[in-house]
């Protein structure tokens, strides 16, 4: 069987998540967004065969919902109880994005949106560039689903979901950077000026004044420390290695209205792979992370913090 894979579709069919209404069901629509969750990779029954035992008819069913979906009746007029004969099965699994912060244009709440991938979409080459944190592009169809009640009974109310039909991996904040040669001539030629440390803080903390120790150090957190390896004579311990990691940590305490805020949302600004993080978002799946139940391909997801989205950058 083959599968078409459609990309390079109009810009007029990208659609920014918390766009998505009732009439996108059933259309080929682009979405964007960072990934935040991700289920493993899973086989789902999409078709099965059955046997009616009277008259021996085999009844062909579609497989949509998680439940297996069982004949109902029989042209000889045998109600259940019918055989299985096959069963179609295919790769699956789900991921959540979530969307990009320069995307957002009123409510400060990210938008989240599920992505569905069947078949040669969950080869290992494909599934193994989809990551936590990762910026991708995705193709597909919106597809309603069926919310049902704690007892079974059907509610008025449906969800969407995108079947992928093509996706592309944008990657993150850091990989994303391009460096011409023009921009690596005008780093060497800025790191020969003597006073090279006061132009960097003041081109970014230009409207706050004084602070000058502490904007020097959080300029040094955005460039980051050296790791450290000591020669093994020094460094063995209990037969372990032992390093000194460059990472720079800061604390920043003071009254209120001082711009503490203002401070590391300026330094947000020109770091590529950087969060923000108040006390309502640490309160939910915190800084490290939070085990998840998914509601479409059930059994449990890792959904992970700041801190690992933010791996190699910096976190607010």
């Amino acid at each position: 069987r083959i599968t078409p894979r459609i990309f390079n579709i109009p810009d007029s069919n990208t659609i920014k998540i918390s766009k998505i209404r009732s009439k996108n069901i059933g259309k080929m629509i682009r979405l964007r967004g960072m990934v935040r969750q991700k289920s493993d990779v899973r086989p789902k029954i999409t078709f099965s065969k059955h046997e009616c035992p009277s008259c021996g008819n085999c009844i062909n069913i579609m497989q949509f919902d998680k439940v297996l979906k069982e004949p109902t009746k029989c042209n000889c007029g045998r109600s259940g109880r019918f055989r299985l004969l096959s069963k179609e099965l295919t790769d699956c699994y789900q991921i959540v994005i979530e969307e990009l912060a320069e995307e957002i244009e009123s409510s400060p709440e990210q938008k989240r949106f599920t992505i569905i991938f069947k078949g040669d979409l969950c080869d290992s080459n494909v599934e193994s560039t989809i990551y936590h944190g990762v910026n991708i592009s995705i193709i597909g169809k919106i597809t309603e689903i069926q919310l049902k009640a704690k007892g079974g009974n059907t509610l008025t109310a449906m969800d969407y979901i995108l079947e992928a039909n093509c996706v592309e991996t944008v990657g993150d904040a850091i990989d994303d950077l391009q460096i011409t040669q023009e921009d690596i001539l005008e780093i060497i030629k800025l790191s020969k000026t003597p006073d090279v440390m006061n132009k960097i803080i003041t081109s970014i903390y230009y409207d706050i004044k004084g602070y000058d120790d502490i904007k020097k150090a959080l300029v040094l957190q955005c460039f980051g420390g050296v790791t450290k390896i000591p020669p093994k004579s020094l460094s063995m311990k209990k037969g372990s290695l032992l390093k000194s990691r460059g990472v720079i940590h800061i604390l920043l305490v003071g009254d209120p209205g001082v711009a503490k805020s203002d401070l590391l949302l300026l330094t947000k600004s020109i770091v590529p792979k950087s969060m923000y993080i108040v006390g309502t978002g640490a309160s939910g799946v915190g800084l490290t992370g939070a085990v998840i139940k998914s509601e479409i391909m059930g059994g449990y997801v890792l959904e992970p913090g700041a801190m690992p989205l933010c791996h190699k950058g910096l976190v607010c």
